[in-house]
């Protein structure tokens, strides 16, 4: 299944980065050829693609943790499958937010759906501090874990 989503995914993001590259280097891009209806449906196929991508590592993280008395896990590991999941969760939401803004902002501002992506990184920031404040509160005496 997994494989399937990737292949999904892959080739409208081979199509956006190409485009993209044209744009910063002064080429005419695929963009501007395309209706606006027709963008709206790429950045939606695309962020349909990375939601379905991380949905599935959020359900692989909560399988593990659902079942961790079973695999034997301690508490550290379990707490790394709940902060896993937590983590794809958050970037399984700026898809979703992708998919809204593309088709309820005007014509003039939907392309602000693809920019949205930009986000994780301050958010897996903020994300990845609590996650260390909650590790170090809950076992003080491991290292920290660098993922």
């Amino acid at each position: 299944m997994l494989l399937f989503i990737v292949l999904f995914f892959v080739y409208p993001l081979k199509f956006v980065f190409t485009n993209v590259v044209k744009l910063f280097t002064g080429q005419r891009s695929t963009f501007f050829d395309m209706s606006p209806a027709d963008n709206r449906l790429l950045l939606s196929v695309y962020s349909v693609g990375f939601v379905g991508i991380m949905l599935v590592f959020v359900m692989l993280y909560n399988n593990v943790y659902r079942k961790r008395a079973q695999l034997g896990l301690t508490a550290e590991e379990s707490f790394d499958a709940h902060a896993g999941a937590r983590t794809h969760a958050i970037s399984m939401c700026l898809g979703l937010v992708s998919i809204v803004l593309a088709w309820t902002l005007p014509l003039d501002w939907f392309w602000l759906a693809g920019p949205v992506y930009a986000l994780q990184g301050p958010l897996h920031w903020r994300n990845g501090v609590l996650i260390a404040q909650a590790r170090a509160r809950a076992f003080p005496s491991s290292k920290p874990v660098r993922q």
